[in-house]
């Protein structure tokens, strides 16, 4: 890099909009910068900024680096010769919506990844890699959209994909995202799935779109090509009873699953199944801290191979 150098790490996604997150070293003022959330073309306003303790000195090699730890979004900046480092994190906010469902702050890291100059003297850059830093070989992967995120609640220990995971004796990883959609599952099981190799996949899907029998197929044999044991869950209740298409083919195919639909439901012994609303943040989409645990509760009585 260079004294003047501005760097751009980013990622896109595939769905929900093609939403984008962005991180970026701007060494003309000596900063880095983690910008909000965004859909379109150019860069939003930055959401939080950091001055840089030492300077970026011109030819001399640095590792920038965008990064998710549990819910913290994150940069940090590394120059190799002198070892001294940089970083900054933003934590989930709570503004919008009230006080127990979270709202991603700067965004989650998407599908797709890429890096671009913007402004100062072009960098030379040598390597470009994503890594991950979790278990390999887990008893449980679980993957889906905000459900198993936990958008729900700020309080990470208490969604239903970290219950589930601290029953199992915390041998677990946990790969959702907002937004998802079937589609996006199965390319996480042919990539980063099929890298970590877990014994078991869990996957909670068909909020944002019914998944297809054929779509369900497909997942379960990708799930099953890699080696692992597919369990695709019921989704949780709406008010309208909107779930039941859903699950009504999940149950059709024959794979191990989560009632989850019967544990948030206002009357699990009713012909169509309508949400509990006292269980949710909002109109039966996402459910709350004992609505996760009502899920996760259902897991002991459906799958109890996992404890």
């Amino acid at each position: 890099m260079n004294a003047n150098t501005n760097l751009v790490l980013y990622t896109e996604g595939k769905e929900e909009n093609t939403l984008k997150t962005a991180v970026s070293v701007n060494a003309s003022n000596n900063t880095i910068n983690i910008y909000e959330i965004f859909s379109g073309s150019a860069l939003p306003s930055v959401r939080s900024s950091k001055a840089i303790s030492f300077s970026i000195v011109n030819g001399r090699k640095y590792i920038l680096e965008m990064y998710r730890l549990a819910r913290a979004n994150g940069i940090r900046i590394t120059d190799t010769l002198t070892g001294k480092t940089e970083y900054l994190e933003v934590y989930p906010t709570q503004a919008v919506h009230g006080s127990d469902k979270e709202v991603y702050a700067g965004g989650l890291q998407y599908d797709q990844f890429g890096i671009f100059w913007n402004g100062g003297t072009a960098p030379i850059i040598h390597e470009l890699s994503c890594g991950y830093f979790g278990v390999k070989n887990p008893l449980l992967y679980i993957a889906g959209d905000s459900i198993m995120y936990g958008y729900g609640t700020n309080n990470i220990d208490k969604t239903f994909a970290h219950l589930v995971g601290a029953m199992t004796g915390g041998d677990y990883v946990v790969s959702p995202r907002g937004g998802g959609k079937i589609g996006g599952v199965l390319e996480k099981t042919q990539t980063e799935c099929a890298i970590i190799k877990p014994k078991y996949v869990m996957v909670t899907i068909g909020t944002n779109q019914t998944p297809t029998i054929s779509e369900l197929q497909q997942l379960i044999d990708s799930i099953e090509t890699i080696g692992s044991i597919p369990i695709i869950n019921c989704i949780p209740c709406r008010t309208n009873g909107e779930q039941m298409a859903a699950n009504n083919n999940i149950l059709s195919m024959g794979v191990y699953s989560c009632r989850s639909d019967l544990a948030t439901a206002i009357d699990p012994t009713a012909s169509t199944l309508k949400a509990d609303l006292s269980l949710y943040v909002d109109n039966g989409v996402h459910p709350n801290t004992v609505g996760f645990k009502r899920m996760a509760d259902r897991v002991r009585i459906d799958l109890p191979f996992l404890f």
